[in-house]
Order: structure tokens, then sequence, then C-alpha cells
């Protein structure tokens, strides 16, 4: 939905701030693009030298065309005085826009090994039941196995988030933890799970260490990371990593300086699917009360947006 409302928008509508999509990008104080611009003056840095690390990649093309609109504004302001057009420093300059997954790749991403996970559920499932075969439990492989890839990829995105060199001494605490106390026999087959997936994971490359290499880290100057409701682990990690060389930006910071200016935006926090359904007819119904019709739903994939 953001992409479509992005390209039926009017360049000068956007530089004036008049629809909310902008104003979330483009406020002045709030705005993602005046944040982004203010940390990269902050360290003295050219934006073409710059990295700005996006939640998943629709949001890509959106992020470029607002940095291209702002960069407008005071062309636009100037157009409607008959003064010169200026453009702003830099606005013709764009930095890199990214996700980690992407940049990875554009700097050679580390080649995954046959056993290592992948997040490719099918592969995983033929190594999950191979591992499964060799700690003894191949008569339960086929009931495990998914269970066993579930469990890989969730701690797999954690256990990525740790530099290479730091995961044996971070495995080794975990054992510590894991193996402590043996479990009831009703949990046995669960601690058998946990025990492999840590294992796993913990001896795993992932296509993302290249991010952690010294050569990868030298080709900018400055690193912005854009979080949503969740972050990512691996985005948090390399931001504790660079230190000042890295900012973290909120998207929700600019959604929250917009609704205390207009009251235009409202959060809610659902319970389960039942309470967010009664919530969104709610807000429905309450838009359609006070006139202010039609009124958009959107349906996204959650687990793609986080």
């Amino acid at each position: 939905m953001t992409a479509i409302a992005i390209e039926h928008l009017h360049a000068a509508d956007a530089a004036q701030l008049s629809h909310p999509v902008a104003r979330l990008w483009l406020a002045p104080e709030h705005g993602v693009i005046a944040r982004i611009k203010r940390e990269i003056a902050r360290r003295e840095v050219h934006p073409a030298r710059c990295v700005v690390l996006v939640p998943f990649a629709q949001l890509i093309p959106v992020a470029r065309q607002m940095w291209a609109l702002h960069g407008q504004q005071p062309a636009l302001a100037n157009e409607q005085t008959d003064a010169p057009a200026t453009a702003a420093p830099g606005a013709c300059f764009l930095p890199r826009f990214t996700t980690c997954a992407l940049w990875a790749e554009a700097l050679g991403a580390v080649a995954v090994g046959a056993n290592d996970c992948s997040f490719n559920r099918a592969r995983d499932t033929l190594t999950a039941r191979g591992l499964l075969e060799r700690a003894g439990l191949g008569l339960s492989q086929h009931a495990l196995a998914a269970t066993l890839v579930d469990a890989a990829h969730q701690l797999g995105r954690r256990v990525a988030a740790i530099a290479p060199q730091q995961r044996t001494q971070w495995a080794a605490h975990m054992r510590a933890a894991i193996y402590g106390a043996a479990p009831a026999d009703v949990f046995a087959l669960d601690a058998a799970v946990g025990r492999l997936s840590l294992e796993w994971t913990a001896s795993s490359s992932y296509a993302t260490d290249v991010l952690f290499d010294a050569n990868g880290l030298d080709s900018f100057d400055a690193l912005c990371i854009l979080h949503g409701h969740e972050s990512d682990p691996l985005a948090v990690a390399l931001h504790e990593m660079l230190g000042d060389k890295s900012a973290l930006i909120a998207l929700a910071d600019g959604a929250e300086g917009m609704a205390a200016a207009q009251g235009a935006i409202s959060v809610h926090s659902a319970s389960d699917a039942e309470d967010e359904a009664q919530r969104a007819a709610a807000s429905a119904l309450a838009h359609i009360a006070a006139g202010r019709i039609p009124v958009a739903l959107a349906s996204i994939d959650r687990a793609l947006t986080r």
C-alpha cells in the first residue's frame, strides 16, 4: 500500500507534506530523511559514503524516492516565489539504501556449507534429518525434522548477529546452561532438539558473516539503521560494534512526532488475531462515522514486514 501511495503522490504535494506517507518521511523535524541527514551531517561524511539499512527490501525504492523528494523541497519553494532554483547540498547524491542480506551479497557473501543452517526450509530439512540420524534419533527424524528446523531458524537469526570469532565462547556458555540439568523423560525429545539446534547454528557459517569483515567495514564512512517495532539482531550488533560510526533511527519516532502534532496516527497492541480484527473493524467504523471515507484496510505479511 505504501508503494502504491508513493507512485500516485505528486512531488509538490509531497514537498508540502500534505500526504501522511510524505509526512513520515519528509517532515522537517521528525521526518525519517531529515533524521538521516542530521546523522550524516553530524559525522561530516558524504552521503554517497553512507549506508542506510532498511527493515525489508520492499522499502528500498520508497526510501530512495523520499530522499529525492526531500532534496527537491528548496527548489519547489523557490519556484513558488519565482526565485532561482537551488538544490540542497548533497541532494543529488543518495546513500546506499539496502538490507543486511543484500549488502552482504554485494560485498561477497560467505559461502554457506553443505551442513550449515541456510534458512532455506527444504535444504535445512534434509540437513536436520541427517543430524537427527547421527544423534541416534533416526526413528523420530520425520516427526522431529520440522521442529528442529524451526528451532534452528529462530536461534540462527541470533547466532548470525554474533561475530564469527565470538561464537565459540557464546556456544560454550549456552552449553553450560542447556546441558546443566537432565530433563524429565517427557521432555527428552524437546531437550534433544534444543541441543541439536544449538550445535547446528553455532557451528554454521552465515552469508552475512562478511559484514563483520574489516574490509567490508572500510567500504563506508557512516551507517544509519532504520528499524520498526522489532529490531534486527544483526543490525543492532553492527551498531554496537561500530560505535559512533553508526546510528539507530526508529521509524516509529517519526510517526509519534506526527501523531503528537496532528493526532493522525495511533498504534494498537492486539492480544490475538481476533482482537486485532475487532480493533481494525472498530477503527474503520469510527472513521466512517466521522465522515472520513473511503477507508483503506491494508493486509500485509507480518513476517516479511518484520
